[in-house]
């Protein structure tokens, strides 16, 4: 803004020349740390690359973290003393600070440039705007806690990974991510108790917005005492773009977290164990407005009051309707799903369609799963098996087969009548 009305020649406070005065300083001082910054990272970068051509213990780390060479000049990294420097970049992609990761066994692990003119803890995300354009085009932003996270992410593909440089995330910073067209938001703290305690603690901070319908959320369950890029460099991206997949409805997931007390107790719980789950539960419906949401959440906690914990079907509140889906799917995505309804009505259709190399993460994850149980379906029809599975499967894979097993009696008889063209209508899949 300062710099806009400088350029423009604009006065910000015509009428009153202390206030311009001060303005004119500001404006001096925000250029001086510019010009400092950009100095800064270029120094820092220019001795990384120094290490990366004749050896050091930046250039050493880098690699046993997995990240290229080409990752760690896309991003600008650095090496200062015996830490590895991290350009903290506006959305615009001007450096306002550096986070600072040790590389030793130095504390702290993680140390963030103070705050000044440019840089504000809680007015940045991290990776924005290398993740804009991402975010933009499918209308999710995947939240990570640690800036190496976000560029490992990066690496392996996952354009939309940001961080917030912490587990909470301020107005102003989620405005920025809603400038940018976020619709939803896939939380993949890290699987420790922590993660899990920031996860809650960032669900309760935006439950308003959730509550409103102006943001959706999801959260992604990492395994206990993994971080999103342990995971990938551990099993592969596909690990991770499973769970993706399979991520739980923010309020799907509160409840489960308030509701273990119940579940993890050896026969029947305290008196005072009850009255707690009921009064947290409670406060938690008493939030949400009318709807079936809410009425499900009443029933679900009912019944674990009673004892009754159900199926993994009868447990999931979230059925399809609920579920996220990217804005202006492509014509890719829609044919990947009239694949797989496909797949459960046209037996004979099953062989050339397991030749698809399908690239939804929830889309190829549940053709899988189909496909192994025509494997052991006795007379070819796996519909009724299919919606059992579904119960187990909670999240976007579980919603694709559920709506692959009944897209409506009219549909399913042109399946069968007429595959051939069906099957036409899968052009836009490129086969394996």
């Amino acid at each position: 803004m300062l710099e806009l009305a400088r350029r423009t020649g604009v006065s910000v406070a015509e009428g009153d020349p202390e206030a311009q005065q001060r303005f004119e300083q500001e404006w001096r001082e925000r250029r001086q740390l510019t010009a400092q910054r950009t100095e800064q990272r270029q120094s820092f970068h220019q001795a990384l690359l120094q290490q990366m051509e004749q050896g050091g213990e930046g250039a050493e780390y880098l690699k046993g973290r997995g990240i290229s060479a080409d990752t760690a000049i896309a991003w600008r990294l650095g090496i200062a003393g015996s830490r590895l420097t991290i350009p903290l970049n506006d959305a615009s992609g001007q450096t306002v600070g550096f986070c600072g990761r040790a590389i030793g066994g130095q504390e702290p692990k993680y140390h963030n440039s103070t705050g000044d003119l440019l840089f504000q803890r809680n007015g940045l995300v991290f990776g924005l705007d290398q993740a804009a354009e991402a975010i933009r085009k499918e209308g999710v932003a995947l939240l990570v806690e640690g800036p190496l996270v976000v560029i490992q992410l990066h690496q392996a593909g996952f354009t939309h990974a940001v961080a917030c440089l912490g587990t909470s995330v301020s107005e102003l910073q989620l405005q920025l991510l809603m400038r940018q067209g976020m619709k939803h938001l896939l939380i993949a703290f890290d699987g420790d108790r922590a993660g899990q305690a920031g996860t809650e603690r960032l669900i309760e901070q935006l439950q308003p917005q959730l509550v409103a319908g102006g943001l959706s959320a999801s959260v992604v369950q990492l395994p206990e005492g993994q971080d999103a890029d342990g995971l990938i460099r551990n099993q592969g991206p596909t690990a991770l773009e499973g769970l993706i997949a399979s991520a739980r409805h923010w309020l799907e997931w509160r409840l489960e977290r308030l509701l273990a007390p119940l579940l993890i107790t050896v026969g029947s719980p305290a008196l005072e164990t009850l009255q707690a789950v009921e009064l947290k539960g409670h406060a938690l419906i008493e939030q949400l407005p009318d709807g079936v949401l809410r009425r499900s959440a009443e029933q679900r906690l009912e019944q674990a009051l009673q004892g009754k914990t159900g199926t993994p079907a009868e447990r999931q509140l979230i059925t399809a309707a609920h579920v996220f889906e990217p804005r202006d799917a492509t014509a890719q995505a829609r044919a990947e799903r009239r694949a797989l309804r496909l797949f459960i009505h046209a037996p004979e259709c099953r062989e050339l369609l397991q030749c698809l190399a399908l690239q939804d993460p929830a889309s190829r994850l549940a053709m899988e799963w189909l496909s192994s149980l025509a494997l052991v379906a006795v007379d070819g029809s796996i519909a009724s098996m299919a919606l059992q599975l579904v119960g187990e499967l909670p999240g976007a894979v579980g919603v694709a087969i559920a709506q692959a097993v009944d897209p409506g009696p009219d549909v399913i008889a042109l399946l069968r009548r007429d595959p051939q063209s069906e099957l036409q209508a899968l052009e836009p899949i490129q086969t394996c």
